[in-house]
């Protein structure tokens, strides 16, 4: 428990890491059968430190920011994945899960907040764009990525089965229902 105080308490950029004494936890969770992870900055994966790090204490890292709209698809059907591959593949080099955050909320492209939408066709391009994701993913690494964050907080949940919901604070608008199962 100390380790886990010590490692949140200072940061992965600390010079303290360094002299933390404590056993590493990644160990311990895969002995529980726990996945134990962290939100991983693709372009700190060039600093040997934090890679080890991040090698030492989990086992999941989970993508920030990386697959957001903004970033993954900053024109209609253009599609970047690069940033987020970059943690896919270091994952899948040091045995570790991916989970996938998120899809659908945090930073809008312009192309989609300064759009005119109708539900229906806001509905059309989440559910493709969300497809597109996933669907690269699991083609390109089948079974690295085992958590798909696809909406995030800021949206608003009116149903237990169809996830109807509005964008708050992105300037998109109208309600819209994904129905998108995987």
């Amino acid at each position: 428990m100390l380790s886990a105080a010590l490692v949140g308490a200072v940061g992965f950029g600390s010079p303290w890491i360094g002299h933390a004494q404590a056993p590493t936890l990644r160990p311990l969770a895969d002995e529980a059968g726990v996945k134990l992870g962290a939100a991983v900055d693709d372009a700190a994966l060039g600093d040997d430190s934090y890679r080890q790090l991040l090698t030492d204490h989990v086992n999941l890292v989970s993508t920030r920011g990386n697959l957001s709209m903004a970033v993954v698809q900053p024109a209609p059907g253009s599609f970047d994945f690069s940033s987020t591959e970059t943690i896919v593949d270091f994952a899948i080099e040091n045995d570790m899960a991916v989970r996938g955050h998120e899809l659908i909320g945090g930073a809008v492209p312009a192309w989609l907040s300064g759009g005119s939408w109708t539900a229906e066709t806001l509905s059309v391009v989440l559910r493709d764009h969300v497809t597109a994701v996933v669907g690269h993913f699991a083609e390109r690494n089948p079974g690295a990525v085992i958590q798909w964050d696809v909406v995030g907080p800021e949206l608003e949940f009116e149903s237990d089965l169809e996830l109807e919901f509005q964008f708050r604070n992105s300037g998109v608008g109208p309600e819209v229902e994904l129905g998108v199962g995987f």
